[in-house]
């Protein structure tokens, strides 16, 4: 089971996020930028039954353009439930979320791997990159900018845009990889302008090949209590995992 996007979501201005369906287990990731040259202290929370989710913040980057900061949050849904999730209040804020299914937690270990840098005003810009330690990520990408806001197109790396908002400028661009390597995201900007940026690889689940039935978690707990957790266990279980 790998992972996917269940929904995005985006409020500007504002820093708050109404509306968003988690379901238990799934990835809150928060994208969150602002007006200001310098990140400042932020925080987020939401109206989760029984206190609020934990957010844990990846990373912050100043934007490239002088005027402009980000954040990328995340937690781990605890329940199945609608959320509104609230940001420190900034100047000119906006806010992206991505809801993830089929990632790997506890939270402590979800975030594989997190980057960050600007780029120089112009028309192409190529984000910071990651090297997860693992083969299966869902990678999310946040660009930002404040001084001239101007649409972007992907350039050829494989990510997929997910939220644009050009009156603002923030973008989230998301890809699923299966293989270890290094990765990075590459956009044109419809006017030149500098962008900072954020990315960040959150480990997936274990992808068993399409129509296997995964381990029988059951018959090796039994087998570890009898004191037959042996070779041939083993071999029957990947054939069933695979079957």
């Amino acid at each position: 089971m790998g992972t996917a996007l269940r929904q995005a979501y985006t409020t500007y201005p504002g820093s708050a996020q109404a509306g968003v369906v988690v379901v238990v287990g799934d990835l809150v990731i928060i994208g969150y930028t602002y007006g200001a040259a310098a990140p400042a202290a932020v925080t987020c929370t939401d109206n989760a039954v029984g206190g609020s989710n934990a957010y844990s913040e990846a990373k912050s980057q100043a934007g490239g353009d002088g005027l402009s900061s980000g954040h990328v949050f995340y937690a781990i849904a605890k329940s199945s439930e609608t959320l509104t999730i609230t940001c420190t209040a900034e100047s000119d804020p906006g806010i992206a979320v991505h809801v993830v299914s089929g990632v790997a937690p506890p939270l402590a270990a979800v975030l594989t791997a997190v980057n960050s840098g600007t780029t120089a005003s112009g028309t192409n810009h190529v984000s910071a990159s990651v090297t997860p330690p693992n083969d299966q990520n869902y990678l999310f990408v946040l660009w930002f900018e404040e001084s001239a806001p101007a649409a972007l197109t992907e350039n050829g790396t494989g990510f997929t845009e997910k939220i644009e908002v050009t009156s603002h400028q923030h973008s989230t661009y998301a890809r699923n990889v299966l293989v270890a390597g290094t990765y990075n995201d590459a956009v044109t900007s419809a006017a030149s302008v500098a962008f900072g940026n954020i990315i960040a690889a959150f480990k997936a689940e274990i992808n068993y090949p399409a129509g296997s039935r995964g381990f029988n978690l059951q018959q090796m707990a039994d087998a570890e209590d009898e004191g037959r957790f042996n070779e041939l266990d083993v071999r029957n279980w990947w054939r069933e995992a695979l079957a």
